[in-house]
């Protein structure tokens, strides 16, 4: 399976399948993250990276539960955002949310938020173990795992 790198901008990188809403060097798949679905099916890839691209979107929600979508099962997410105390998260006119180490418990099975928010936001069936999540330096390294579906 492959890897996916969204929101890859001037970064591409080499091993994946690079993403952005703008066509540039090393862009594969020009799509804009907020255009759900994206265009990709169900469990495409082992992980997905996205390298200070949350705090972009529009849909936190739908960026998640897309995740989740074209993630195989106990496939990975790995992210990294501004943390939220940062000079960088507020100086980026173009981010939309601050992120703090629990911004992914809404997504995070078994936490206090997704079990308490869970249906809101997702969470409920698109769910997530998490391997990692961490405060480095001016940003938070996520590193999630996708829970298959519940039976319904």
């Amino acid at each position: 399976m492959a890897k996916l790198n969204v929101g890859c901008g001037r970064f591409p990188m080499a091993d994946a399948v690079n993403l952005d809403r703008v066509a540039g060097a090393g862009v594969d798949v020009v799509h804009d993250l907020d255009d759900i679905p994206w265009p990709f099916d169900n469990a495409s890839f082992n992980t997905v990276h996205g390298v200070q691209v949350f705090e972009h979107v529009d849909d936190p929600v739908g960026f998640m539960c897309e995740a989740w979508r074209i993630l195989a099962d106990d496939g990975e997410l790995h992210l990294s955002v501004p943390h939220w105390q940062s000079e960088n998260s507020h100086t980026d006119p173009t981010h939309r949310r601050h992120c703090t180490l629990h911004t992914w418990d809404y997504w995070i099975a078994g936490t206090p938020l997704n079990l308490s928010n869970g249906p809101v936001y997702g969470g409920d069936t698109h769910r997530f173990t998490a391997v990692r999540v961490e405060h480095v330096g001016d940003d938070i390294h996520v590193h999630l795992r996708k829970i298959a579906a519940l039976e319904t």
